[in-house]
C-alpha cells in the first residue's frame, strides 16, 4: 500500500516489489542451494532439479498446460 491506498503493478516484467515469502526463497536458494539444475550427480543438484520441476508442473497445471515440457522459464526477458 502507498498513502493508504492499494497497488497492482501491471508492467512487472521490469521490475517490482516482492513478498516477503518470495524473497525468503530466493535467500534459502543463494544461501543454501547455488547449484546447476539439470547438471550435477550429487544430492543437491538432484533435490533442486526437483524443486525446479515441481514448481514447472505448477506453473502448467496454473496455466492448464497439457504437459509441464510446455513451460520454459528464462532469465533476462521483458
Amino acid at each position: 500500500m502507498i498513502d493508504d491506498q492499494k497497488i497492482a503493478y501491471l508492467d512487472n516484467a521490469a521490475t517490482m516489489p516482492m513478498p516477503d515469502e518470495v524473497l525468503e526463497v530466493i535467500d534459502t536458494y543463494y544461501h543454501a542451494h547455488k547449484v546447476n539444475v539439470h547438471r550435477g550427480m550429487y544430492r543437491l543438484a538432484h533435490q533442486v532439479t526437483e524443486q525446479y520441476e515441481a514448481v514447472r508442473q505448477a506453473t502448467a497445471d496454473f496455466i492448464n498446460a497439457q504437459e509441464s515440457s510446455e513451460i520454459i522459464f528464462t532469465s533476462g526477458t521483458t
